[in-house]
């Protein structure tokens, strides 16, 4: 039972550290994409 919730501590700290590294990125990068899109449509049909 020890290390059970040994492991379930490791998997809610290891969950929180992979949210916090790819929706970081990924909010990054999906922010970045949507102003290169508006900038582009500008772009376009300016």
């Amino acid at each position: 039972v020890e290390g059970l919730s040994q492991v379930q501590a490791g998997f809610a700290r290891g969950e929180w550290l992979g949210e916090l590294v790819l929706l970081g990125p990924m909010r990054m990068r999906y922010l970045e994409a949507l102003s290169v899109a508006s900038s582009l449509s500008r772009v376009y049909t300016g």
